[in-house]
C-alpha cells in the first residue's frame, strides 16, 4: 500500500465507503464546531473511484473521473459537511478491498468506536474475501479467540443480540450460550440473556445437556419393548416418571412379551405407561399412577432446589471483600438473624458448605488415609481470612454456611426468609426461584 503527499479535495467528490463496519457515526456537533475554527487537522485516507456497486451512483457520479471513496475519516467527512466546509485534506491510497476493510475495522476498533456486532460484520466481510483467522489477527490486532467470538455473534438474530447487549449482556454470556448444542435452547437463552433469569435458564440448559447421554440410554431401552406415544393411550395406567437427572436403573419388564407398554417424552424424562390387565386392577393402578406422578413432581422439585442451591452458592463465592464492604450493614443484619435463630435454625456453621464456598478440598490434606477434620479446616480458613483483613467476607460466609441447607426439607417461608436477606446483599432472584418459594408447602 502506498500513499501520496498532502492534498486538498472538494467534499462533494468524496463518497462514504459502503462496507464501513461502523454504522453509526455518533454526535458530530462538537467536532463540527471545532472544524469551523481550526479546519480539518488530520488527513482523510481515500481511494480513487467508488468501492461499492456502481448502480448506487447518480449519472453525474458515474461519469465523473474524480470520484473518491473514504477509507479512514468517515466522522471527519461527515463533521466537515456539517461545518459547511468545501474541501478537506487527504492522502490517496491504492489499498485493495481486503486492505480497505481491514484498515477500517482496525481503525475503529482501536478507538472503541465499533459495537461488537459491527466488529463481527467487519471480520465476516474479511473472511468472505478469503482472509484466514490468522490473517485477521495480524491485520487488526485481535486475538484468534476474539475473532471467533465476534463472528459467532452473527449466528444469532441481530435484533435479539442488540437487545441483549442493551440489557447488559457480556461477550462471556454469549460464549456460554455457544456451549449449548441445541439451537432451539440457544435461541431461548438469547431471549433472556442480560436479565436476572439468564443464569437460572443457563444452568437448567446445561443440566439438560449433561443429562443428554442418559436420556438417549433410557429411550433406547424403552424403544426395545415399548411404543412411543404423544399422550396416554386409553386402557392404560401411568406407571412412573423416568427422570433423566436421576440414577434409577431402567430395565425391560418381565412381562413385556405379553403386556403392552408405552412411553412419552418430556423435558425432564419419560412418562411410562402399561396396558390395563383387568378392570379389577383399575383402582389399584390408578393409585399407583398418582404415586408415580407425586414421585415425578418430587424429582423435578429436587432438581429445582439443587439448581437454586448452586445459584445461591455461586453468588456467595463471587462476593469479594470489596463487594462485602459496600453492603456491610446488610451482611451484619443477615448474621444477626442467622446466629440468633430468627430463621429457626440451630445457628451452627455447616463446615462442608463453608469449605465448598471457599473452593477448598479437604481430601487434598488427608493424612495416611484418615478423614480430614472438616470443622478444623473450616476454622483455620476463617482464621486466615480474618488475618488477611477479609472481615466482612468471613462474616458473610460464616452466616451463609449456618443458614444454608440443602436437605430438601425447607418450606416456602424458609426460602422466602433466606432470599429476602440475600437480595438485600445484592442477590437477584430469578422467576423460577420466586415460584419455588411460593409453591413449596408452608409451615
Amino acid at each position: 500500500m502506498k500513499a501520496t503527499t498532502y492534498q486538498e479535495i472538494e467534499i462533494e467528490k468524496i463518497l462514504p465507503h459502503p462496507h464501513n463496519p461502523r454504522r453509526e457515526l455518533g454526535d458530530l456537533t462538537e467536532l463540527a464546531e471545532s472544524m469551523k475554527v481550526k479546519g480539518v487537522l488530520q488527513n482523510l485516507t481515500l481511494i480513487k473511484g467508488y468501492a461499492g456497486d456502481p448502480s448506487n451512483l447518480t449519472a453525474d457520479q458515474l461519469n465523473a473521473d474524480d470520484i473518491y471513496t473514504v477509507v479512514i475519516g468517515h466522522r471527519r467527512l461527515a463533521a466537515a459537511k456539517l461545518a459547511g466546509l468545501k474541501t478537506v485534506p487527504y492522502v490517496e491510497s491504492d489499498m485493495d478491498e481486503r486492505e480497505q476493510i481491514a484498515t477500517m475495522l482496525a481503525e475503529n476498533a482501536l478507538r472503541t468506536d465499533l459495537t461488537y456486532l459491527e466488529q463481527a460484520e467487519g471480520i465476516q466481510m474479511m473472511l468472505n474475501l478469503g482472509e484466514t483467522v490468522a490473517d485477521i489477527t495480524k491485520r487488526t490486532g485481535f486475538s484468534e479467540t476474539t475473532v471467533r467470538r465476534r463472528v459467532s455473534l452473527l449466528s444469532h438474530d441481530r435484533d435479539k443480540v442488540e437487545s441483549a447487549f442493551e440489557r447488559g449482556a457480556t461477550l462471556l454470556d454469549f460464549a456460554e450460550i455457544e456451549k449449548i448444542d441445541d439451537p432451539k435452547v440457544r435461541a431461548e437463552l438469547l431471549d433472556v440473556l442480560g436479565n436476572y433469569n439468564f443464569t437460572w435458564a443457563l444452568r437448567q440448559a446445561k443440566q439438560k445437556q449433561e443429562a443428554g447421554p442418559r436420556k438417549t440410554e433410557i429411550k433406547n431401552i424403552l424403544k426395545s419393548f415399548a411404543e412411543e406415544v404423544n399422550a396416554q393411550p386409553p386402557d392404560t395406567t401411568y406407571l412412573r416418571h423416568l427422570s433423566i437427572y436421576g440414577s434409577e436403573e431402567v430395565t425391560v419388564p418381565d412381562d413385556s412379551e405379553t403386556r403392552k407398554y408405552y412411553y412419552r417424552c418430556s423435558d425432564s424424562g419419560f412418562h411410562f405407561y402399561a396396558q390395563l390387565l383387568s378392570t379389577d386392577l383399575a383402582e389399584k393402578l390408578e393409585r399407583d399412577a398418582m404415586r408415580a406422578e407425586e414421585e415425578r413432581e418430587r424429582e423435578e422439585r429436587k432438581m429445582k432446589r439443587q439448581t437454586a442451591f448452586d445459584a445461591r452458592a455461586d453468588f456467595i463465592k463471587g462476593m469479594t471483600e470489596a463487594k462485602c464492604k459496600k453492603v456491610s450493614k446488610e451482611i451484619a443484619a443477615f448474621a444477626v438473624h442467622v446466629f440468633f435463630g430468627v430463621f429457626s435454625w440451630d445457628g451452627f456453621i455447616n463446615s462442608n458448605i463453608l469449605l465448598d464456598i471457599l473452593n477448598y478440598n479437604p481430601d487434598e490434606d488427608a493424612n495416611d488415609g484418615m478423614d480430614y477434620d472438616t470443622h478444623y479446616a473450616a476454622e483455620e480458613l476463617l482464621k486466615e481470612m480474618l488475618e488477611s483483613g477479609e472481615f466482612y467476607r468471613a462474616l458473610l460466609v460464616s452466616a451463609y454456611s449456618a443458614a444454608e441447607d440443602n436437605n430438601d426439607s425447607w418450606v416456602s417461608e424458609t426460602y422466602a426468609a433466606l432470599y429476602g436477606r440475600l437480595e438485600a446483599i445484592g442477590y437477584v432472584i430469578s422467576d423460577a426461584e420466586a415460584e419455588l418459594c411460593e409453591t413449596l408447602p408452608g409451615d
